[in-house]
C-alpha cells in the first residue's frame, strides 16, 4: 500500500470520475488493489443507479412556474400542480419513490467492501465516497460562504439548497389556495414573484450540475479514500477489542450516497440490525481544520446519533492541538444515508475556517493544494473516536456480565 499523498495524486490523474462513469469505475479498481495490499480480502458489488438528479429538479421547478402561472385563473389546479411536484420531489430525495428518475439514464456503480474476519460486538464500517463532486456555481465562493454562515446562525431552521426549492413549492401552493380565497390579487401577485425566482434560479443551478464534469478530486473526495484506507491500516495493526472494522467505499456518493445506500438496503435486507453497526464516513479532509458534522440532510437536517457526537466532542476537548469543531451540512453523505434509516453514524473530515471546500469539483482541486497534516488530523481524530467507542463498549458489556 502507497503512502496517502501518492493514493491521492494517482486518484487525482483519473479525472471526470463523476457517478456512474467508466472513471469512476478506474478509481474503483486502483482503490480495490490498494485495499488488497494491506492483506484484506475485497468483494465488489456492482449497482445500478440513476445519478442524474439536475434534469429531475430542473422538470420540477419548471411545474412549480407553470403552477403559480395557472393559478392565476385557475388556482386551485395551479395549487395542485405545485403541491404534485413538491411530492415528486421529496420522494426523489428520500430514493423511496423516485418516479422521474427512473426518467433519466441507469449506470453502473461500485461498492468496494472489505470485511473484518473477526467478529466482534458491534462492526465499525469505514465508508468514504470514491467519486467526485461535479462543478457548480454553488458548490464555493460566495454563495457557499453566505450558506455555510447562515447555516452557522440560523442552526437547524437554515434550509439548504433543495429546502429552498421545497418551500417555494410549498409556498407558491399556499398563494395558489389564497387567490380561491378572493384576497387581494396584486398582493399575492407581488408574493408570488418570490417563489417564482427560487424556482427559477434552481433549474438554472441544476443545468448547471447536469451539464458539468468533475475536476481532479484531490481534495473531494480522494482525500477522504486515502484516510479511510490509511486508518483501517492503523485498526489492523491494533484492533478494537469489541469492534469489527469494516471498510465500505461507495460508488456514487456525490449523487446522494446512491452507492452506499444500496449497501445499506441489502445489509438490513440480510437481518443486520440498527445496534450492530456503526458507520463512519471519511468525508473530503486535505484542508483545513477536522470537522465532525452534527446533523445533515437535503431538507430537513436530520442529527446524527448522539453518542457519537458526544464521544467525538469529547476526543475534540481532550486533543486541543487537532483544533477540530462541529459544523452542519445540508447534503446526503453516507453517514446521513445510515442515520436515515436508524443506524448510528457520524462523518468526520476536514474544512477551511469558512466552513466551505475552496474547490469542490473544480480544475483547482490539485494534489498540490492538498494538506497532508490536515489527513492526519482527521485520521487522529477517527481513531480518538474509534478508542473512546471501544472504550464505552467495553464498560457496557462490563455492566451487563
Amino acid at each position: 500500500m502507497g503512502t496517502p499523498d501518492d493514493l491521492v495524486t494517482r486518484l487525482a490523474a483519473i479525472p471526470g470520475r463523476t457517478a456512474g462513469s467508466d472513471a469512476e469505475r478506474r478509481a474503483a479498481r486502483l482503490l480495490a488493489r490498494e485495499l488488497r495490499a494491506t492483506g484484506r480480502r475485497v468483494r465488489v458489488q456492482t449497482v445500478w443507479v440513476r445519478p442524474s438528479w439536475g434534469p429531475v429538479l430542473a422538470l420540477l421547478c419548471a411545474a412549480g412556474i407553470v403552477g403559480t402561472v395557472v393559478s392565476v385563473d385557475e388556482p386551485r389546479i395551479g395549487a395542485s400542480i405545485c403541491l404534485v411536484a413538491l411530492a415528486l420531489l421529496a420522494g426523489d430525495l428520500s430514493g423511496r419513490f423516485a418516479v422521474l428518475r427512473r426518467l433519466t439514464v441507469a449506470r453502473a456503480t461500485q461498492n468496494l467492501i472489505a470485511l473484518d474476519e473477526r467478529d466482534r460486538a458491534v462492526r465499525l464500517v469505514i465508508t468514504a465516497a470514491v467519486d467526485a463532486p461535479r462543478s457548480t456555481a454553488l458548490t464555493a465562493g460566495r454563495v457557499a460562504r453566505l450558506a455555510a454562515r447562515l447555516r452557522r446562525l440560523l442552526g437547524p431552521l437554515a434550509p439548504g439548497g433543495f429546502g429552498l426549492v421545497a418551500a417555494a413549492l410549498l409556498l407558491a401552493a399556499l398563494l395558489g389556495e389564497l387567490r380561491a380565497h378572493d384576497l387581494d390579487e396584486n398582493l399575492l401577485g407581488i408574493l408570488q414573484l418570490l417563489p417564482t425566482a427560487v424556482l427559477i434560479g434552481a433549474i438554472g443551478v441544476a443545468l448547471d450540475h447536469w451539464t458539468s464534469d468533475s475536476g481532479p478530486g484531490a481534495d473531494a473526495d480522494a482525500s477522504a479514500c486515502a484516510v479511510a484506507l490509511e486508518l483501517a491500516a492503523a485498526l489492523d495493526r491494533r484492533p478494537p477489542e469489541h469492534l469489527s472494522v469494516d471498510v465500505v467505499l461507495a460508488g456514487a456518493g456525490q449523487a446522494h450516497a446512491l452507492g452506499l445506500s444500496r449497501w445499506i438496503d441489502a445489509q438490513r435486507r440480510g437481518g443486520r440490525r440498527a445496534e450492530e453497526v456503526v458507520v463512519l464516513h471519511v468525508a473530503a479532509c486535505g484542508s483545513g481544520r477536522p470537522a465532525w458534522w452534527t446533523r445533515d440532510g437535503l431538507v430537513l437536517p436530520l442529527a446524527y446519533h448522539p453518542q457519537l457526537l458526544e464521544l467525538t466532542a469529547r476526543v475534540a476537548q481532550q486533543e486541543p492541538r487537532l483544533g477540530a469543531r462541529p459544523v452542519q451540512g445540508r447534503g446526503r453523505t453516507g453517514a446521513r444515508a445510515a442515520r436515515g434509516v436508524g443506524w448510528p453514524a457520524i462523518a468526520i473530515g476536514c474544512l477551511p475556517d469558512g466552513d466551505v471546500l475552496a474547490a469542490p469539483g473544480r480544475p483547482q482541486d490539485t494534489p498540490d493544494r492538498v494538506d497532508r497534516a490536515a489527513m492526519d488530523a482527521c485520521r487522529e481524530l477517527c481513531l480518538g473516536l474509534v478508542d473512546a467507542l471501544d472504550g464505552e463498549l467495553d464498560r457496557s458489556l462490563a455492566q451487563d456480565d
